[in-house]
């Protein structure tokens, strides 16, 4: 279990936010302002392994109405490459283009820090190249659930 591995649940997450003077944090969560409201969802990009453990991050900590979690598939090395840490840009760009199609609206992409390398995936895509083709900005955040709520959470115009 996720919750018993990591030992963050929301409550924990929260007060950890408000004791570093981030109080706008809590609020933004309790009014629905943070990024992953009103204008769609945040899109998390995971490999196939990670997947089960970040989907259960993102409801544990109560973000699921602003995360969707996104499973990637590894095209380029094959299906038994199921870390995030080896997906290239363009498996990343297929999954998050046939997510944009399904017509619900997204404002953003997180992809795992560890995927990128100076800004270029393994393929040799640039992060600018994938925010560009995908029509949505592109960030790198730190493989954890902190990350993933301070990205959902962050004010909009931050």
């Amino acid at each position: 279990d996720f919750r018993q591995a990591t030992k963050v649940t929301r409550e924990e997450l929260m007060t950890g936010c408000e004791s570093r003077g981030k109080v706008w944090r809590v609020k933004a969560f309790e009014a629905g302002t943070g990024a992953g409201a009103g204008k769609g969802k945040i899109m998390a990009v995971t490999g196939v392994m990670a997947y089960p453990e970040i989907v259960t991050a993102v409801k544990t900590l109560g973000l699921d109405n602003r995360i969707c979690v996104v499973r990637v598939r590894n095209s380029f090395f094959g299906d038994t490459v199921t870390c995030a840490g080896l997906l290239t840009g363009k498996d990343i760009l297929s999954a998050v283009l046939g997510l944009k199609e399904s017509g619900e609206k997204y404002r953003s992409v997180l992809i795992p820090s560890f995927s990128v390398f100076e800004g270029r995936f393994l393929d040799d895509m640039t992060v600018g190249d994938m925010a560009e083709i995908a029509g949505l900005p592109v960030q790198a955040v730190e493989p954890s659930p902190r990350s993933l709520a301070d990205a959902a959470l962050e004010p909009k115009g931050e």
